[in-house]
């Protein structure tokens, strides 16, 4: 995953035919900067994302790139598998090799449909997916059997899941239709949805995410499709709180 940090010392002379006792030197004498700041040590970490410039020179920078992907059902949210298509596949505008650089933010299973987050900024997407950040996810679900009130109270109190031993934490649920809900969630557990209405005893048939945080899958991407987040989308999902919670998650 890209993202690794790594001192300044190695990175410069990983990147340049400078050997670390003359980075030394340089850094003493003011002459390397860090994202426009002088460097104030050998020791201070750097990533392929920060600006690096040795006596007024920019080593190489990596641009981070952050898409959205309408993944449809059947395709595998991954960067390779044998068997099935996967997610990174599908970003056709992109070369094999741009595609292998980047990686997902979270997943979808293999018969769900949505919205799926893809980027080659590790930082970002290790904050998105930490399990203290409580990212909402809001998925459209269809039922076997008619949605009822105790279903909506059921998932509003959180569902004990006997693999794990453990009650979820509290969910949305909106009955849109007889067998068409809303389902919001704060937190990402295997199979979680599916398993809340079985527990409840109702069977999900399509499962399909259309909005993480405050970001909404694009109304005019078709399945298959994907762009790049806009720079308002990217601030909007890096600046949500991780102190966020259903009282102040907007519908």
């Amino acid at each position: 995953m890209s993202g690794h940090k790594t001192r300044l010392d190695r990175y410069i002379s990983q990147q340049t035919t400078l050997s670390k006792s003359q980075v030394r030197m340089l850094v003493a004498q003011r002459k390397i900067w860090v994202d426009d700041q002088i460097a104030q040590s050998v020791q201070q970490t750097v990533d392929e994302f920060c600006e690096v410039r040795v006596e007024g020179q920019i080593l190489a920078k990596k641009t981070p790139d952050y898409w959205m992907l309408y993944k449809p059902v059947g395709v595998l949210s991954a960067t390779q598998d044998a068997k099935h298509p996967v997610a990174v596949d599908c970003l056709r505008a992109l070369s094999v090799v741009q595609r292998q650089d980047l990686h997902l933010v979270g997943r979808l299973d293999l018969h769900s449909s949505g919205l799926l987050l893809l980027t080659n900024d590790g930082r970002w997407s290790q904050a998105m997916i930490a399990p203290h950040n409580k990212m909402p996810k809001v998925y459209q679900v269809v039922v076997q059997n008619p949605l009822t009130e105790q279903m909506v109270q059921g998932f509003n109190e959180g569902v004990f899941l006997t693999y794990e031993q453990v009650t979820t934490r509290p969910a949305k649920l909106k009955i849109l239709a007889p067998n068409l809900a809303e389902v919001t969630l704060w937190e990402g557990r295997f199979h979680q949805i599916k398993r809340m209405f079985k527990r409840l005893g109702n069977r999900v048939m399509a499962l399909h995410r259309v909005q993480i945080g405050p970001v909404k899958l694009d109304a005019s991407l078709l399945p298959g499709q994907s762009r790049r987040l806009t720079p308002p989308e990217v601030q909007a999902l890096s600046q949500v709180n991780t102190a966020t919670n259903k009282e102040n998650f907007s519908d």
